[in-house]
């Protein structure tokens, strides 16, 4: 190559059509990627304040929960309690036990199922020191005629050493039908003289009340649900008592964090149910009571209302790529000419080229042009270069 010719010089007004677009084509991007960046932002604000909503439903649904089964559970109480220290009732059972009196024991089982009736109890016994049924006003059923079920054993003889009311977690009367619930207060008679000694059961349904207020859910919601969980000897109590325990220090349940002191109690929490799904929920012990109230929703589901709620973003970032896209179309366009002033311009291309010529030492022709500007000799004739003097 020859040392003299000169060396092409493009201004940016001369720049390729593929750099030019690579130029569009970098900041097209870039913009598109910040105003996506931008709109997933405010989709995790929408999904924030979905939670936060759901947080509130979930604090509010537990405290109502948790308030009505502890006022449902002392009003049995109560009820219970006037039957343990009736003078009325122990005067007729100790009647019916010391002379054999029937119209005694009658009378008795009238007042008992008087009182069931009045209280919405599914039904009432009396039962001995081993459980053992004395009386009874559904005598047909045979699940409660030859005593009461073996998990009340120990609930009455602790009746019968504290002389207080006692209440039983859910339990199943039936081993043939273990989906089948009860719950029983245990009250005894107190105003019986040694050595009578007798309990009265008042068996409840759960159906009737309990369940219904567990399933009651307010809004839209698949998976909102409020569950009973008690804490036994051997472990965290599956919901309503139809799943085996669960050991409360070898998992990591929600309830059993929160029974363990490591999570606090009415606060809503992200965590694992008994079931092993994904929850927010809430932990609150009932009061006077074995049980812990956990209402909680699947985590899924506060993901997808958020996502069906977040309409308005989808439309923004579509309608943000197409403006932006039509924008940068229309830009690279007119790109070309917005570049002039940046980089020497054409006059100062051909003063570059013809530099070697100033002096007058050689002679111009046809290879002495720069490839790709205007030539010396108009740069010449606008003035670009000055008149070349006598060689030295």
């Amino acid at each position: 190559m020859d040392r003299d010719a000169p060396t092409p010089v493009f201004g940016a007004f001369d720049r390729p059509p593929t750099a030019r677009r690579l130029w569009a084509s970098w900041r097209y991007w870039l913009t598109l990627a910040a105003f996506s960046l931008l709109m997933l932002a405010a989709l995790g604000g929408v999904y924030w304040q979905q939670r936060v909503e759901e947080s509130v439903r979930l604090l509010a649904v537990s405290r109502l929960q948790a308030t009505q089964i502890g006022q449902w559970l002392a009003d049995n109480r109560r009820k219970a309690d006037f039957a343990s220290s009736s003078q009325l009732y122990a005067d007729l059972f100790q009647a019916w036990q010391t002379r054999g009196d029937t119209a005694s024991r009658d009378r008795l089982l009238a007042r008992l199922s008087e009182l069931r009736r009045a209280h919405g109890h599914q039904r009432v016994l009396l039962v001995d020191a081993q459980g053992q049924v004395l009386l009874t006003d559904d005598a047909a059923d045979g699940v409660w005629g030859q005593g009461v079920p073996e998990v009340l054993h120990s609930l009455v003889h602790r009746a019968l050493a504290e002389g207080g009311v006692l209440e039983s977690d859910l339990f199943s009367p039936d081993a043939q039908q273990p989906t089948r619930r009860a719950l029983a207060v245990l009250a005894p008679l107190k105003r019986l003289t040694s050595p009578h000694q007798a309990v009265v059961v008042f068996v409840h349904d759960p159906e009737t009340y309990l369940f219904p207020l567990l399933r009651a859910w307010p809004g839209q919601s698949e998976s909102g649900e409020s569950i009973l969980l008690s804490q036994g000897a051997q472990g965290l109590q599956g919901p309503y008592g139809r799943q085996a325990p669960v050991p409360l220090a070898q998992t990591e349940v929600l309830a059993a964090k929160v029974l363990r002191g490591e999570w606090p109690t009415d606060t809503v929490l992200w965590g694992q149910d008994i079931k092993g799904r994904q929850v927010l929920g809430v932990v609150r012990p009932v009061a006077d009571s074995r049980w812990h109230l956990v209402s909680k929703v699947d985590h899924t589901e506060v993901l997808m209302h958020s996502l069906a709620q977040a309409y308005w973003v989808y439309a923004t970032l579509l309608a943000g790529w197409l403006v932006i896209t039509l924008v940068f179309f229309v830009y690279a366009g007119k790109a070309p000419g917005r570049f002039r002033a940046r980089g020497p311009g054409p006059a100062a291309g051909a003063a570059a080229c013809l530099e070697p010529f100033a002096g007058g030492g050689r002679q111009l022709d046809r290879r002495d042009f720069c490839q790709g500007s205007p030539g010396p000799l108009p740069a010449l004739q606008q003035g670009g270069l000055p008149e070349p003097g006598p060689h030295p």
